[in-house]
């Protein structure tokens, strides 16, 4: 089974000088009809029914490091809305300048956006561009932000999570710290969601998972991606700490995995570093079962490494990727077409010098 349903629109504040124009229309799919039949919300989906502030969803989210001095200003988080025509940068959010420095994961969540910095998580309001609440990083040296993804409880209540763990090549998680809309842990006991660790809820997972999203086939579940089984997709139910096999063995060195619901499938990217240049390798679920993960494939120009990928939501076969640069703010996104051609949508050079785009996210 999988689930296919729209967010709604809400309204932004304007004037934070990223040069985003700010859509104050709604959205043509603001149904809120049915609002607690969860059926049909794809992974990373705005629960409460209101897209990220003044951007219709479907949006990109891109992380914004600020390198330079976090006293001079912090992270950012930079939206773009999609449609399978084009797009349009939003305003950027900043939480009024107290996101965290280096935000190195980002995820939409009920009516939020998350911001996973090397601090801390930042949960912000974008119609008003405020820190709604905010949640420490673990105290634990060589720990970073590896991904953030939400999902339900199994009563339906949205929560968001960040997998945390050792920096390295290549990095690999550890522990997974969830939070429900008010900031709570989730669970509110053995918290958190670890692997092989003491005192908290362990999940059965290997310490070779390189990267976690949520999965549009169980919005309870979310996938890892594990190196050291190898499987390019394990489907874990946290709430049992259990795990079942979804995409198994699988060749080359896959790096990261992202999921989004698109035309009724459900649509899998995974980085593939095989090539140090990196590529893309894919798979769709229409329901009876992943199909056989194909690629690799790459853009034809414009985008020299592939730093992260994730799949367009609004096409069958698009893809946005994070693109390497020669200098730390020249870093850029581009949108991959089906026939691999790659256009630049933004420039990381925009956001000033020291700046660097750090991850992308999908926000249905």
């Amino acid at each position: 089974m999988l689930f296919l349903l729209v967010a709604g629109c809400g309204f932004h504040a304007v004037g934070n000088g990223d040069g985003g124009n700010d859509d104050m229309g709604a959205s043509s799919n603001d149904d809120l009809a049915g609002a607690l039949d969860l059926y049909g919300i794809p992974p990373g989906s705005d629960l409460s029914m209101i897209s990220g502030g003044g951007c219709a969803a479907p949006l990109l989210l891109v992380g914004v490091e600020n390198l330079h001095n976090g006293d001079t200003g912090g992270g950012r988080v930079a939206r773009i809305a999609l449609t399978a025509s084009g797009q349009k940068q939003c305003t950027t959010l900043s939480g009024q300048g107290l996101i965290g420095p280096q935000p190195l994961a980002v995820a939409g969540f009920s009516g939020g956006i998350g911001a996973a910095a090397i601090d801390a998580l930042y949960v912000v309001d974008p119609s008003t561009d405020t820190i709604k609440w905010s949640k420490p990083a673990p105290q634990v040296q060589g720990w970073l932000p590896l991904d953030a993804f939400s999902i339900l409880t199994p009563q339906g209540m949205p929560v968001i999570a960040v997998a945390y763990g050792m920096s390295g090549n290549p990095s690999t998680i550890r522990e997974f710290d969830a939070f429900d809309e008010s900031g709570n842990d989730e669970p509110s006991t053995m918290w958190p969601w670890c692997i092989q660790g003491t005192s908290c809820a362990t999940i059965p997972l290997s310490l070779g998972i390189l990267s976690v999203s949520a999965t549009p086939t169980d919005l309870t579940h979310f996938i890892v991606l594990d190196s050291a089984t190898p499987a390019a997709a394990w489907d874990v139910n946290p709430w049992t700490q259990s795990k079942t096999s979804y995409v198994g063995s699988y060749m080359g060195q896959l790096a990261s995995i992202y999921a989004v619901v698109s035309g009724g499938k459900a649509r899998y990217a995974w980085l593939d570093q095989t090539d140090a240049a990196g590529a893309i390798k894919y798979a769709t679920d229409s329901g009876s079962g992943p199909s056989t993960i194909g690629g690799p494939i790459k853009c034809a120009s414009g985008c020299a490494t592939l730093l992260h990928v994730v799949p367009d939501p609004t096409t069958p076969d698009g893809y946005f990727a994070l693109c390497d640069g020669a200098t730390v703010d020249a870093r850029t996104v581009v949108r991959i077409d089906g026939t691999l051609t790659c256009t630049q949508i933004l420039d990381g050079k925009t956001f000033g010098a020291e700046s660097r785009l750090s991850r992308l996210g999908i926000l249905q």
